[in-house]
């Protein structure tokens, strides 16, 4: 076996270089597979072979325009150097895999408009026809899209959810749109199914589904790219309601995007939005004319949306985005673009050894068999293997995970019956209380 052989056989990570010789571009692409790691022998052995790619830089042609480098969807750091006309020195720009924005679309589009749980909460005339016409523009525009209306439930909601963000991966772009009702509740946004009836604040939780979960779904895929659209809280009845916490505030509660992502709300944080008299609410139709445009980046769509909405409701409605991107996404008619400002090249292997840490830690968190079936062990729902490196089989864990549920949703049925009771008694008391309290002061009269 050759000496190259046996180096190429011994890293973990396969590393791709392409030297683009034409005249106006000069390109590394270090290209890293999700399912392996890196070791601090391997990553010198990447060390001098990039070197000895930067050694032959000069002998190439000298340009100024650099374009980006063709991938092919799987997770990878891109770093692109550009010659430099006066000392031929490289001009490093780094492109991460939330930059690129090349791989495949997924959408997941809720709309919720028939409410008949709650005689409180009235339905709404126009979120299925914004959730429809949102699913057909986008897939137009290429997207896989997961689609529910009228979810009846917490559950229906989140299992749409968890098939959503199963589908992302790295360099996939995810995009989540919801239409309905929404509440805030301890600065914590939920947004609400069409046959739920929301009793209190403290079980709110366990009735609707959280904003933040869906957010922290797509932040555990790790694709890099996650658009976050709410229209919700059009004409919210819920403050009217009298019930602490429920959306006192008549609007929706500030939230934080991670890196690679944007949330965009109908309207600023605490206010409430139109439900529009036209087929499409007053936020989404200015979004369905925008996503029309070709070549508009995403902050240029949602600032064209505000600029209509704002104009169309006279300052009373205005769109609000937070946003945390680190590239530039457009639905259609331009591509990608680089970074405009140079970066050291040393940060870009940086960042590969901080994705390999990553992935290592993360392996390190998962749950093994064998923990499992301890645990099980331990409850006295099962017995160990009798092999001491054995794993349990698969309809045995099945069973371990039903139990633990069934324990858990025992446990939070007595406890919100123990909360339950508790309130009755100390209504009980009070009035026993107040009665007792009215009957000696009239007797004293």
């Amino acid at each position: 076996m050759s000496h190259g052989a046996r180096t190429r056989s011994a890293m973990k990570t396969r590393f791709r270089i392409c030297l683009h010789s034409k005249s106006a571009m000069q390109s590394i692409v270090i290209e890293k597979k999700p399912h392996v790691n890196t070791n601090r022998r391997n990553t010198m052995k990447i060390n001098r072979l990039l070197v000895a790619g930067f050694a032959i830089f000069p002998l190439l042609a000298a340009g100024n325009e650099i374009m980006p480098p063709d991938t092919t969807g799987a997770q990878s750091e891109s770093v692109t150097l550009g010659g430099d006309n006066k000392d031929n020195r490289g001009a490093v720009r780094l492109l991460s895999s939330g930059n690129k924005m090349t791989g495949k679309r997924y959408a997941l589009v809720i709309g919720n408009a028939g409410y008949e749980g709650d005689p409180h909460i009235p339905p709404l005339r126009n979120s299925l026809n914004d959730a429809r016409d949102l699913r057909t523009i986008l897939k137009e525009k290429g997207f896989e899209v997961v689609y529910r209306e009228d979810a009846a439930n917490r559950r229906e909601m989140m299992e749409a959810a968890l098939e959503f963000t199963q589908k992302l991966s790295g360099g996939s772009v995810g995009l989540f749109y919801y239409a309905g009702h929404a509440v805030q509740v301890n600065n914590k946004n939920y947004l609400i199914p069409t046959q739920v009836k929301l009793p209190s604040e403290t079980e709110v939780e366990y009735e609707t589904m959280s904003a933040q979960y869906v957010l922290e779904k797509m932040k555990k895929a790790g694709n890099g790219t996650n658009i976050i659209i709410l229209d919700a809280c059009r004409d919210n009845p819920l403050p009217k309601r009298g019930r602490r916490g429920l959306g006192r505030t008549g609007g929706l509660a500030e939230m934080r995007s991670p890196t690679g992502s944007i949330i965009s709300f109908a309207t600023a944080p605490n206010q409430t939005a139109a439900d529009g008299l036209g087929r499409n609410g007053t936020y989404t139709k200015y979004l369905l004319q925008a996503l029309k445009i070709p070549g508009l980046t995403v902050e240029a769509m949602f600032k064209r949306v505000r600029v209509g909405v704002l104009a169309e409701t006279n300052g009373e409605q205005v769109p609000w985005e937070h946003s945390s991107f680190v590239g530039e996404f457009c639905f259609s008619g331009c591509q990608a673009r680089l970074q405009s400002q140079p970066q050291p090249f040393e940060k870009g292997l940086k960042r590969v050894e901080e994705a390999d840490r990553k992935l290592a830690e993360a392996r390190k968190r998962e749950e093994p068999a064998e923990k499992l079936a301890e645990e099980a062990a331990q409850m006295g729902h099962m017995r160990l293997p009798s092999k001491p490196h054995s794993k349990p089989k698969k309809h045995k864990l099945h069973k371990l995970h039903k139990q633990r549920k069934q324990h858990k949703q025992h446990k939070l049925h007595k406890q919100r019956k123990q909360h339950k009771q508790h309130k009755q008694h100390k209504q009980r008391k009070q009035r026993k209380q107040h009665k007792q309290h009215k009957q000696r002061k009239q007797h004293k009269r």
